[in-house]
């Protein structure tokens, strides 16, 4: 009897001890941090799904020009990395004129690129944002002109070694172009050359990340090597991207000024509170510069400020969105208001790299709010204390960007990420529309970037 029992309880205990060693090995091996880490790893990996790279391919104004080119199209050609204007009949060039003066890059009245087209003409213009008389010019984009050497009421000179975002030529040089083209020219302005556009490409097979998006593009922002793609021009709803196209025509169409004397203000209406949601700070009757209000806007993504800004440079800012949207080539694009509401706004994961890249390469400063810099040119500002949506903000290889989640969960996110590559500092583009997860698409496509390329 003691024999069988002493057996027994030996085998209590050793199933005790079991259980305990089994109840340790799970807490060890599957708690969350283990079981996330691996699961993450585990969905970061490729799958088969293999997208040729000559399949799809990015397009750049160059492209643009050589189609007017092959049509024999008259056009003007405003080539600000060469500083030259040009102008084109039949395909072939017939004059070509030095720039003398550009915007200043990287500010608010960088020169703007993209297609557009001769829209007023008057033989001398008065500037009341810098005070002078511009003579022989030629409206192409809200506030920019080509035109001849600014001078002031006295007739002297400005003497200025840049603009506000007006091409400067030589007086006589801007008479002629003057004299010869009439409204409704197209008018290119671009950067680089053709060439440029494709230094460092590879042909490669792109293996997709599984990612959680409808569709997606991962490109580099210089030279447009694709390194991922789902379904790239495939037109699926989009959410709150509008803020940026309204951004970026404000800064073109709106005064943006160093010069306290003549920041231009806006009083909110009862019209610029229509759009679903509130944003903190911004009241009925309340006055702010338009500056002021990009902090809501990129920031915290409030339709009210894209509202504001929108009914503030045109009642009809629909038709000026579109238009710029097809200016940047973003030719699948539907917009029905400024802020990219719930129902009715559609693009293209293309299109929207189109618009990623322009705010790199021309409005840089928007996607530095979007980080969350506060300049202080324009004073303090009423917005600063805002929780920045954009989620990477505090990452340092994060340049800038936007993501916004519609009533699915569904995200519309652009981004821009710093990557080395060999010692060299490369700017990549990731567009998702359609995710459930922004987070871990992003980390999946910086992993997949890492292993693979960098």
């Amino acid at each position: 009897m003691k024999k069988s029992h002493f057996i027994r309880n030996l085998l209590v205990r050793s199933a005790q001890v079991a259980i305990v060693a089994a109840f340790l090995f799970y807490s060890y091996f599957y708690s969350e941090k283990f079981v996330t880490s691996k699961l993450t790893a585990f969905l970061a990996l490729p799958i088969s799904s293999e997208i040729a790279q000559t399949n799809f391919k990015l397009s750049s104004l160059q492209d643009k020009k050589e189609e007017l080119i092959s049509s024999k199209v008259g056009f003007i050609e405003v080539n600000l990395s060469d500083m030259a204007v040009r102008l084109y009949q039949n395909g072939e060039i017939i004059k070509d004129y030095p720039i003398l003066v550009k915007g200043k890059e990287n500010d608010w009245g960088e020169t703007p690129v993209g297609l557009f087209e001769v829209r007023g003409r008057e033989r001398e213009h008065y500037s009341s944002l810098g005070g002078v008389f511009m003579p022989y010019s030629l409206r192409f984009q809200g506030n920019y002109y080509i035109h001849g050497l600014p001078y002031y009421s006295d007739g002297s000179l400005t003497g200025a070694d840049y603009s506000s975002g007006c091409i400067n030529l030589k007086t006589a040089d801007a008479k002629e172009l003057f004299e010869t083209v009439s409204v409704n020219v197209p008018v290119l302005v671009l950067e680089g050359s053709s060439s440029e556009n494709t230094n460092g490409t590879q042909k490669i097979n792109l293996t997709a990340p599984k990612l959680t998006a409808q569709s997606y593009l991962v490109a580099d922002l210089d030279n447009s090597q694709i390194f991922m793609a789902k379904e790239p021009q495939k037109i699926y709803p989009i959410a709150g991207v509008n803020k940026l196209l309204t951004g970026i025509a404000a800064s073109e169409l709106l005064r943006l000024s160093f010069d306290p004397n003549i920041i231009d203000k806006l009083y909110v209406n009862e019209k610029m509170l229509l759009p679903p949601g509130d944003t903190a700070n911004l009241n009925l009757g309340e006055k702010f510069t338009f500056f002021d209000l990009y902090y809501p806007l990129l920031v915290g993504h409030s339709n009210d400020a894209s509202e504001a800004l929108a009914l503030r440079f045109n009642r009809n800012y629909l038709s000026i969105l579109k238009t710029r949207a097809l200016s940047l080539g973003m030719s699948n694009t539907t917009v029905i208001d400024s802020y990219g509401g719930e129902n009715g706004n559609f693009s293209t994961s293309e299109d929207l790299f189109y618009l990623i890249r322009y705010l790199f390469n021309n409005r840089l400063w928007m996607l530095n709010i979007s980080k969350g810099q506060i300049y202080k040119n324009f004073g303090k500002s009423k917005f600063t204390q805002i929780e920045n949506k954009n989620l990477y903000s505090e990452d340092p290889n994060f340049v800038g960007g936007f993501t916004e989640e519609n009533s699915l969960g569904l995200s519309t996110s652009l981004f821009v990420f710093k990557f080395n590559l060999n010692g060299t500092e490369r700017k990549i583009g990731i567009i998702l529309i359609g995710s459930n997860d922004v987070l871990r698409d992003v980390q999946a496509a910086r992993s997949y970037l890492d292993k693979i390329y960098f």
